[in-house]
Parts: structure tokens; sequence; C-alpha cells
């Protein structure tokens, strides 16, 4: 059953497009539902390179990058985005800094549950994993309700592509995906589009689209937590 739908929720990412794949549909029917939704982003992705046929200064591409999540979340009717401000790559240097701010934001927007990403960080990076246990902390340190972003089946089985793909950034050198125990399914051009906006990331193709078929499916159709 799910419990958070219609409710006030904030989303604890590290990058810009974290939060398209991970809720983008999610977010989108807890708004139709009447809830509120909230995004804090730790960094601006100013080290995810982008698929430029120029090379890009770090500077820029956290203009590009602020401006790609700002339209998502416009369209997903987001009602706070929120910046942390913290360097890309280093957000586990910079745990407390993250937890203090994260704090901050529970106390003036008293949200009934938090969302991040659990220990496995769905791929293995070290900004994802840093940003759940920091959100996972001040959760329970103000006695709310976690809820961590999962990886679908496909993504668990499709693993070694998808680390394949891995250009830029710090990853575990080894991860164990913890089962979801709740499947949303989700509108798929709510999705698509959403997934869209980040235009910096995709290549020559969309985002979705830059996957194979069974990953691109599961992204586009379900989101999977752990509650």
């Amino acid at each position: 059953m799910v419990t958070f739908l219609s409710k006030k929720l904030l989303f604890v990412v590290a990058h810009p497009d974290d939060e398209s794949f991970t809720a983008a549909g999610t977010m989108w029917q807890n708004h139709k539902k009447g809830g509120k939704n909230y995004i804090f982003c730790a960094t601006k992705g100013e080290r995810g390179k982008g698929h430029f046929t120029k090379p890009v200064s770090q500077k820029k591409l956290k203009q590009i990058r602020r401006a790609e999540i700002t339209k998502a979340a416009k369209f997903l009717k987001v009602d706070g985005l929120f910046f942390g401000g913290l360097p890309d790559t280093k957000v586990k240097q910079h745990s407390k800094q993250l937890a203090e701010k994260v704090g901050t934001l529970i106390k003036r927007l008293k949200p009934d549950y938090i969302f991040s990403f659990g220990p496995d960080g769905i791929s293995g990076h070290m900004d994802h994993i840093a940003a759940g246990q920091a959100a996972k902390q001040t959760a329970q340190k103000f006695h709310l309700p976690f809820v961590a972003f999962a990886a679908s089946p496909a993504v668990r089985k499709n693993f070694k592509y998808i680390k394949a793909r891995r250009r830029h950034g710090k990853y575990a050198s080894s991860i164990r995906h913890a089962l979801p125990n709740l499947q949303i399914k989700v509108d798929a051009k709510i999705k698509g589009k959403t997934l869209g906006f980040h235009k910096s990331q995709a290549g020559p193709s969309t985002l979705a689209g830059s996957f194979v078929r069974p990953v691109k499916n599961s992204f586009l159709n379900y989101e999977y937590f752990i509650i």
C-alpha cells in the first residue's frame, strides 16, 4: 500500500537528473493527489561533463544543469527546489554540512516523508550513497519516515551494462542492490518528458532512450522504493 501519496515529500538527491530518474512519476502522482513535493539537490553536477561538441567549463555546466533541473521541477509542479551548493564528486567529504542543510529544510517545510538513495546508490555513485546516508540520518533525527530509491529488476539484471556506461564520477568498488518492497506504476509520457529536460547528459539521444530497451522501459513505466 502506498502511504505517502497526497503527503508532503522531501526528495534529497545528489545531482540534477537524479530526481527525474528515481521519482519524477511519483512526484507527479503526489501532486495530482494534492500532495506537495520538494527537491533538495546537493550539487549542481558540474563534474558530469555533459555531451557537447565543444568543451564546457564546470562553471558553465553548473548553469546548464541548474536550468535543466529547474525546468523539470517546473514541469512536475514541484513546490520548492533547493540547492546545497556542495562540490560534485565530494558529497561524502561534506556530509555534516549536507545533513545540516537538510535539517534546516525539515524545520522549515515540515515534510511527512524524506526520500533519498539507499546504501547502493542505485548506480553505486559515491555522491548518491553519501546523500542517502545524510538524508536517512537526518530523517531519523527528526523522527520522520525515510524512503529509499531502489533499483528496478531490469537495472539489477543489466547492471554490467550500466557499469560500462559510467564515464564520470566516483563509484563504490562493489555494491549489493537492496530489493524494493514498493513498486509504483507511473505515467511513461510524464516520465519521458521530465527526463528530456536533462539534455546535457543525454548524448545523441534522449536520456531514457540511451539505455537498452528493458532498462528504458523500467525507467519510464515504474519507480521502485524501499519503505
